[in-house]
């Protein structure tokens, strides 16, 4: 059994979302706690053995509290059995149907 964190940094819900499912798959013979990155504040890490941080591009770019929270903990998460994702939607080639496609990147770091 497994002691999981994930924390997600969402614009419009979608990451969170995806959060959820990760939670889960997870959930099962393991503990799981989700909490938002601006939570994450109040919650100690060195509690957990592997954290999970999925957040998403907005513009190209992360949210400035994201590189933030990775600065304030890296002596925590350096250590740690990480995973980072990041979620991108890209426009359908025909744009008339006008659908976005959720693509995920899965970074070890």
């Amino acid at each position: 059994m497994s002691n999981f964190l994930i924390i997600y940094s969402s614009t419009d819900g979608h990451t969170k979302k995806i959060c959820q499912r990760i939670k889960n798959l997870l959930t099962d013979g393991n503990l799981v706690e989700l909490i938002s990155l601006e939570d994450s504040k109040k919650i100690d890490l060195s509690n957990f053995e592997k954290i999970i941080i999925g957040a998403s591009i907005r513009y190209g770019k992360y949210s400035k509290e994201l590189y933030k929270f990775i600065n304030l903990n890296k002596n925590i998460l350096d250590p740690k059995k990480k995973m980072l994702f990041f979620q991108l939607m890209l426009l359908q080639e025909n744009l008339k149907k006008a659908q976005l496609k959720p693509i995920l990147i899965l970074v070890n770091f």
